[in-house]
Formats: structure tokens, sequence, C-alpha cells
């Protein structure tokens, strides 16, 4: 608990600073600082298994592990904000209110035990990113994005508010013991269980970009400014895939027919996310499709949650993607500042502007991609292998390919950063804590790809 007090005096901190023209220096301080001590206490509180506000938030390992890396992830972006505040027009601090505000969400999102709990933390963290994404109001773009984005969002969220109610109607329980209780029972139902649950589904699939409830995901990440898609396609992501794993392991596990329907949404959308990516030539629409093929791969684990060592291979895998597509907007925000465009020809020629950032988009490519000795291989090992032991062999084969065809667009990337003349020899310059948090993202990536059994150590 002491982790959502602390971020939501953070972000009402940053909110108050901003009114009183607080340096942005002191705000960034203490950003850092307060978010070191959130990892912090993560690290005090492993394996305490403590619940609060009348068991509606219980944070078992599960909840720990992703309440570290969304803070983690935060940091890192607070640290790479160096292009977004040469770019931002004033409101800075408020900025990073909504963010924090967000992050609060979040957290309440993969600690929930209670279904109230969820809908608020859903609550906290879309209308913070409504905000966020149309934040620089004077690009028809950014503006486009915020509707388009609240408009999607507003239709998800009441059909998770829907389904809460009729699950209610029919267990007569809010509190995830108790409604995975009543349907492993056996009790007799109505239409109002599979009803209910129908429509949290497909309010939980918006929320991770999974189809068919996709298509707002490319116009919103290429829209919204570089710096919110970075938080949106990571932190966000992952707090909503560990909130739909935490949902439907619990309380809808062992379900037969569901198993059948994620199946099939699973495999549409690892290959619409791939495919659609081919044809891209803008980074963050790219990026955009890359991130429906691998809300996919995790949706897999949702699937497959009796599996052993099932939690650390999700979380596993939500950290190595988060961390790669963090180095990657890192890139992404200092080329796009100074070529003035997103498209992958910005990025031609980097290698000979600046080595760093050339290194970094590779190594950031080469993990999504899931190229061996990178954090992102094994984070498709194993949840692929749990899914071949759990007799998917038909979706894993299916998503090996689909994996081979990720390669291909990626290396496209990475082919402009090497093998392309630039139009223009001008380096880019960075500060010392840009390159600091680039380094130490890629070096995570190469870290987790080599030792993977850290994380597996930490959750089991």
């Amino acid at each position: 608990m002491a982790i959502l007090v602390i971020l939501s005096c953070l972000g009402i901190f940053c909110m108050l600073a901003g009114l009183s023209k607080v340096s942005i220096k002191v705000v960034l301080g203490v950003s850092v600082l307060t978010l070191l001590s959130c990892i912090g206490i993560v690290f005090y509180d492993w394996g305490t298994n403590n619940t609060y506000f009348h068991d509606m938030v219980f944070f078992d390992k599960f909840a720990l592990g992703f309440s570290g890396l969304l803070v983690f992830s935060t940091l890192l972006l607070v640290l790479l904000s160096d292009s977004f505040l040469e770019n931002a027009k004033g409101f800075v601090s408020e900025h990073f209110a909504l963010m924090f505000f967000a992050l609060t969400g979040m957290v309440c999102m993969v600690s929930f035990d209670h279904l109230s709990m969820l809908f608020i933390g859903i609550e906290i963290m879309s209308v913070s990113l409504y905000v966020l994404a149309g934040s620089n109001k004077s690009q028809l773009a950014s503006n486009e994005a915020s509707l388009k984005y609240f408009l999607m969002g507003a239709f998800s969220t009441g059909f998770i508010l829907m389904g809460i109610t009729l699950i209610y109607a029919e267990t007569s329980s809010f509190y995830l013991l108790g409604i995975g209780g009543y349907i492993q029972s056996g009790y007799p139902t109505t239409l109002l269980l599979p009803l209910g649950i129908s429509l949290i589904l497909m309010g939980m699939l918006f929320k991770v970009s999974a189809v068919p409830f996709h298509f707002w995901t490319p116009d919103v990440y290429e829209g919204s400014p570089d710096y919110v898609t970075a938080f949106m396609s990571s932190v966000a992501k992952a707090a909503s895939l560990a909130a739909f794993y935490r949902l439907f392991s619990s309380c809808f596990a062992g379900i037969g027919h569901w198993d059948t329907l994620l199946s099939g949404i699973v495999a549409v959308t690892i290959t619409v996310g791939s495919l659609g990516a081919v044809y891209q030539y803008n980074i963050k629409r790219m990026l955009a499709y890359s991130s429906i093929a691998n809300a996919g791969f995790m949706l897999i684990a949702i699937m497959v949650s009796g599996q052993l060592y099932n939690e650390s291979s999700i979380l596993f895998y939500a950290g190595a993607y988060a961390i790669a597509v963090i180095s990657a907007f890192g890139v992404i925000m200092v080329v796009s500042n100074k070529e003035g465009n997103d498209s992958i020809e910005a990025f031609n020629g980097l290698m000979k502007k600046n080595p760093l950032l050339a290194l970094v988009m590779t190594l950031s490519m080469l993990s999504l991609a899931g190229i061996p000795l990178t954090a992102g291989f094994f984070g498709k090992f194993f949840i692929l292998y749990n899914a071949l032991s759990q007799g998917y062999v038909w979706l894993t084969v299916l998503a090996v390919i689909n994996s081979m065809i990720g390669i291909y667009y990626y290396f496209k990337v990475i082919m402009a950063i090497h093998f392309k003349s630039a139009e223009n020899s001008e380096g880019y310059q960075l500060g010392g804590i840009y390159q600091f948090a680039l380094v130490t993202s890629s070096a995570l990536t190469l870290l987790l790809g080599i030792f993977p059994q850290l994380v597996f150590m930490l959750i089991e």
C-alpha cells in the first residue's frame, strides 16, 4: 500500500509544482528519488503477501514483481525526458503528474483482488492517458489520437463495468476468490455469468490492443507525442496484460470454451500484428503493430495459466518487451526531434551519426525480434514452451512463423541504421543522464538474455 500512497503523493507534488512554478530540475530530482524509494519498498515487502483496503488489494510476488517493473520502466522514461523537455510547450510538471497518476492506477491494476479495484485502476490509468495523448495541442494528429483513444476507451470501460455488474449478480461477490470458488463449485449458472465474462473479455482485449479491438492502436501511437507513446506502449501495456492475467487465471481458469475462444483470438492477434507491421514505413506505426503481435504472445500465458513458472514467464516477457520498447523510443525521440519525422528512412546512416544510438536501437530490434542472447528470445521461448507443454502445438507453430515474419520488419530498421546512407551527416549530441539510461536499458536486455534465471529465482 505504501507504493500507492507514495505515487499518489508524487503526482500531487508535480501538479502543485506546476502551479507554483517550481524548477523542472527539482521536479525531476524528486521524481527520480521517489521512484527509487518505491523500488526499494518492493524489495522490502518481497514475499510478505500483504492485503489492504478490506482485502481489495493483494500484494503477492506477482503484484510486487509487476509493480517493480512498472516503477522501474517509468524511472527509465523520466531519465529519458530530455528530448521531451526540449519540445514541451509549458505544463511540463503537469505531464509528469499525469504519468504518476496513471502509474498509480496501473499498480492498482496489477495488485487488485476485488473487481471494483480493477475498475478504479483502469479508470485512473485511462483518464490520465487520454489527456497525455492529446497533450500536444498544436498538432492535429495529437488531438485526433486523444479523441479516438477517449471514445474507444469509454466504450471498453463501459463493457468492463457492465461485465462486473453481471458477474456480481450471478456470484454475489466482487472478490476474485469468491468468484473463482463459485465457478469451480459447479453451481448451476444462468446466462449472466458467461455474458459478464464476455463483456469483461471485450474490454480487456481493447486495453491490450488485441484483435478485433486493435484498430485504435496505430493511429493513437502515431499521433501521440513520442514520449507518451513510449509510456503507453511499455508501461501501460505491461499493466493491462498483468491485470488480464490476474483476472482470468484467478477466476476463469479451467473453463474449456474460454480457452478455445482465447486461442483463436491469440492466433489472429499475432498474425494481424505481424503482417500489419510488414507494410509500415513509419517507425511508430510499425511498433504499434508489433505491440499487437506481442500482446498475442503474452495472451498465450493466460491460456496456460496453470503451468509451472508461468507467472515468471509473463513477468519476464513483459519486462523484456517494456525495456526494449523504452530503449527504442529513447532513440526515436532523438532522431525524430532532429530529422522532423518518424519514418524508418530517418534512421539511415545512424551508425555514423551516433554509434551509441545505433547500437541501442539495434539491440532493441534484436530483442523484439526474439534473437538469442537477448531478453526477448527467452521471453518468447518460455511462453511458447508452456504452450507446447499444454498441447497447443498448432498455436506454437503459428507463433514461431509470425516471429520469423517479425524478423523481416525489425531488420528493416537495422538495415537502415547500418547499411544505408543519410542525406545529412550531422551527428546527435546526448546528455550524460540520457546516455546512462540508454546504456542501462541495453545492459539489462543483454543481462536477462544471458542470465534469464534471475527473474525466475525472484518470483518462484
